[in-house]
């Protein structure tokens, strides 16, 4: 996979978990919330590793799920279905499984924007 579509992928995972994208700089960042001592500031988008971070990566498969949908992680092998067992998409190329589950995640948000979203592709 490229570094641009490493970007647009963690761009599209980021707008699926309801984060706004902003232009700063020229560059697609993110508006951030975090504490007291920082209680605002712009991220760019390149620093959101879907791709390579579980703690960034396990919640948008739980969003998934909370959509009732079946996230299922077999070995190196990820798919996810609708309720009633029908799949989504199904991942099983890549050495990880991180790197599995990303795909299949990017799979279903692509499929989810099409099928489900109203025309404004909006996922609030």
């Amino acid at each position: 996979m490229s570094e641009q579509e490493i970007l647009e992928g963690n761009k599209m995972i980021a707008e699926f978990m309801g984060i706004e994208i902003v232009k700063r700089n020229d560059e697609d960042a993110v508006f951030m919330l975090e504490n007291a001592a920082f209680p605002e500031y712009f991220r760019c988008t390149k620093h959101n590793t879907y791709n390579s971070d579980w703690n960034l990566l396990m919640p948008v498969l739980e969003k998934i799920e909370a959509l009732e949908y079946n996230v299922n992680v077999n070995g190196l092998a990820c798919h996810i279905e609708k309720p009633n067992g029908e799949i989504i998409c199904y991942s099983k190329q890549f050495e990880d499984k991180k790197a599995t589950c990303y795909s299949a995640a990017k799979s279903f948000i692509r499929w989810y924007k099409r099928r489900v979203c109203p025309p404004s592709n909006n996922f609030k």
